[in-house]
């Protein structure tokens, strides 16, 4: 095994098999992997199948149900540039926002070519999406998606710059002060109250609540087993994570996205392929 940003790997040059192993949420871990799958390129490596071990989520395996390697898109990253995937692993090394510091750096050609190859939805997570667009009614060409938290983010603020402060729920409602249409996502207990109190706020509640409020739901998850994460929140930790990736999906559909600084606010920019009209918080006054 090869220690990979706090995670371990082996990829097996007969089978084409890579085995992956790390704790923390699900979309550092696809950032974490998106990074990985340009260092084995430059090594002439090209999983076929791919095998995780989550250990925040009970060592669950992503592609047994939310993920698929489309095999008929992998020599479209066999052939990609070189040099462009040794640029990217050399400059945007993994961090608080995914991967990179400024949307200048990402080359959104690069990280499409990764994610057709080895991060598709999978149909029960492209399925889930539509039926929360179906329920909420969600008119995505005029709408706004806001995905908003604190947790344990506020105190990875300062990893970068120790003067840094945690956007505040103000600054983002100066962004969508003048938007009709505006739906919320939150798994923190302060931000879902006080969002609450507008009435042109739709907050979508598929995701379940932090009770916590300070560690974050995917710290908060691992502290149970499986029996007490059903019986506390009506779904299994398959389900949970179905639900979270087809959030992901809803938010990239939407005209406008507005994110916090972490992992999700990065992977929603790149399903949408574009960071036009999206505002992905760094700081209190500054943007990715």
């Amino acid at each position: 095994m090869s220690e990979y940003y706090g995670g371990e790997y082996f990829y097996n040059d007969q089978s084409k098999i890579l085995d992956f192993k790390r704790y923390c949420g699900l979309f550092s871990n696809v950032s974490v992997m998106m990074h990985l799958f340009s260092e084995l390129k430059l090594s002439n490596k090209y999983p076929e199948k791919i095998i995780t071990n989550l250990t925040e989520y009970k060592g669950i395996n992503v592609y047994d149900f939310l993920y698929d390697v489309d095999i008929t898109r992998l020599d479209s990253w066999k052939n990609y540039d070189m040099d462009a995937t040794r640029q990217f692993r050399i400059g945007t090394a993994v961090n608080l926002y995914g991967f990179g510091t400024s949307r200048h750096q990402i080359d959104l050609s690069l990280t499409s070519a990764k994610m057709d190859a080895y991060l598709c939805p999978s149909k029960l997570a492209k399925n889930r999406a539509e039926e929360i667009i179906k329920r909420f009614e969600i008119d995505e060409k005029n709408s706004t998606f806001v995905w908003w938290r604190k947790t344990d983010k506020t105190r990875e603020i300062t990893w970068y710059r120790p003067d840094a402060r945690y956007p505040s729920i103000e600054d983002v409602l100066k962004l969508i002060s003048n938007d009709k249409v505006i739906y919320f996502q939150t798994d923190d207990t302060e931000i879902y109250n006080e969002v609450s109190k507008y009435k042109n706020i739709k907050l979508l509640n598929i995701l379940p609540i932090d009770k916590n409020n300070t560690t974050g739901f995917h710290i908060l998850a691992k502290s149970v087993n499986v029996d007490e994460f059903y019986k506390t929140y009506n779904q299994t930790f398959e389900e949970y994570l179905i639900n979270l990736l087809a959030m992901t999906i809803v938010a990239s559909r939407c005209k406008k996205f507005v994110g916090y600084p972490g992992n999700i606010s990065l992977y929603v920019s790149l399903l949408r392929r574009s960071f036009d009209n999206v505002f992905f918080f760094k700081n209190h006054e500054e943007f990715y």
